[in-house]
């Protein structure tokens, strides 16, 4: 009987994957982020009907985040050309946010998880709260990683969080992260 040897996709995913890490340790481009991982309401945790505009949907639960952590990243070339997404999700006020694509040393960064980013602009730093968009896979069924594509964030991250100013972490890379978390 005739069989024909099956496809091992690890021997090139695994490469792909080592090469990654590695990079993301020790590329000069590589940066540290901030990383609040969205997780999803206990089970019969109440949601405030308040909060909702219209008929809440069966399948929307309310999300909690994580405490933060950090880990490296890598901003991606753009290759979106001129797409670009609104910022409400969909016929919003008309403004337009153009998705960056990041990959990131933890492979387990959830969809709606939020990202602070530190950027040097001059002789100052700006904080830039992103959120994600969307998660990709690298490689046949993402077995050599992931990418991020991420919005700008534009909502309420002290009620996110909910946090008071006591709460607000203080991680000496980051700095006081209280000018942006009262945008």
């Amino acid at each position: 009987m005739l069989q024909a040897k099956p496809i091992n996709r690890s021997v090139v995913t695994d490469v792909l994957q080592a090469d990654l890490f590695r990079i993301l340790e020790q590329s000069g481009e590589s940066f540290e982020v901030m990383v609040f991982k969205a997780a999803m309401a206990s089970e019969g945790a109440e949601t405030d009907q308040s909060e909702f505009v219209g008929t809440l949907e069966a399948q929307e639960t309310k999300l909690t985040y994580q405490s933060p952590t950090t880990c490296k990243a890598i901003e991606l070339p753009n290759n979106m050309q001129g797409e670009f997404i609104t910022a409400s999700g969909g016929f919003g006020d008309g403004e337009l946010q153009e998705a960056t694509t990041m990959v990131f040393s933890d492979p387990e960064i959830p969809e709606q998880s939020l990202i602070l980013m530190n950027e040097q602009v001059g002789e100052s730093i700006v904080s830039s709260m992103f959120y994600v968009l969307d998660v990709l896979p690298i490689g046949k069924h993402g077995a050599a990683g992931k990418k991020h594509l991420l919005i700008p964030f534009r909502g309420d991250v002290m009620s996110l969080l909910d946090a008071n100013d006591d709460d607000i972490p203080q991680v000496h890379e980051f700095g006081d992260l209280s000018g942006l978390l009262a945008q």
